[in-house]
């Protein structure tokens, strides 16, 4: 293995991890808005 391709996987693991914290992050304010609107009704 390269040193480049150490760094592109190294910056690959990186955006993924950003990716799943962002989805994480998303379906929790949907798991949140759901909550409100049953408390709503």
């Amino acid at each position: 293995r390269s040193k480049q391709d150490q760094r592109y996987a190294y910056s690959r693991s990186k955006q993924e991890q950003r990716y799943a914290y962002r989805r994480k992050r998303y379906r929790q304010r949907l798991y949140m808005r759901t909550q409100e609107r049953q408390c709503l009704y």
